[in-house]
């Protein structure tokens, strides 16, 4: 069953509006067809429907079901330092599947990747669109949000951390024995931020900062991984704990 998120002012009881790129990936791309089953999801309810005919971008359907969106908790949030190439993009696509909320790109001081605002607003779109699709596969119920690029300072100056129940930067030159399960008592949160950093890593300076703004320094194990599964690995770690 496919799923495509939708603004609830283009639902109505018997039909959906959608626009020319919607419609070509639902029809074209994914060859969805009449008789066949679609889940809409809106801001406050995931309807499950049986599509009877289309013209253009207006398709008509019979309704299966239709209930309301909830929020997942606790949710997360994915402090990420910029990698080489496409990473990026493969980190978003798996970090969106496992059910992230939201993901801010951050420049760190051993970041290697250098943009001017053109470039990095272009890649901000790029991003955002492959979390909507991974979203859609995942047949999750929110599009996570891709916050625009800043500077690890700027993003956590910027950002009200007070709002996060945990906060928590996995550093690969921490002690090994402070794991994630041995670490955390509090299971009870609503709301979890994690920093991951680049493929050199964080420098002492940072964890520092970091400490100082209540960040917990944690390891992921006795093993040093690529920059493009770390973030993947946490999660997981993360969702085992508070599940």
């Amino acid at each position: 069953m496919n799923q495509i998120f939708l603004s609830g002012e283009y639902i109505t009881e018997h039909f959906f509006e959608c626009d020319q790129a919607t419609y070509h990936h639902l029809f074209s791309v994914h060859r969805t067809r009449v008789g066949e089953i679609l889940a809409i999801v809106t801001e406050k309810w995931r309807f499950t429907v049986k599509i009877k005919k289309n013209e253009k971008t207006k398709i008509f359907y019979e309704l299966i079901e239709k209930v309301a969106v909830k929020e997942k908790l606790p949710v997360y949030t994915l402090f990420q330092s910029l990698p080489k190439q496409d990473k990026m993009g493969t980190i978003i696509d798996y970090a969106v599947q496992l059910g992230i909320t939201d993901i801010f790109p951050i420049v760190t001081n051993r970041t290697v990747v250098k943009w001017d605002d053109k470039k990095a607003l272009k890649n901000l779109e790029r991003w955002q669109a492959k979390a909507e699709s991974a979203a859609n596969q995942a047949k999750q119920d929110k599009i996570p949000r891709i916050n625009k690029v800043l500077s690890l300072k700027d993003c956590l100056t910027q950002l009200d951390l007070s709002g996060f129940d945990e906060l928590i930067v996995f550093w690969e030159e921490v002690a090994t024995n402070r794991h994630l399960f041995d670490q955390i008592k509090n299971k009870n949160v609503r709301k979890i931020g994690f920093l991951i950093g680049p493929e050199g890593g964080l420098d002492k300076s940072e964890i520092e900062m970091l400490e100082k703004m209540n960040f917990k320094v944690l390891s992921l194990g006795d093993s040093v991984l690529r920059v493009e599964i770390a973030a993947t690995v946490a999660l997981s770690q993360l969702k085992l704990l508070y599940t």
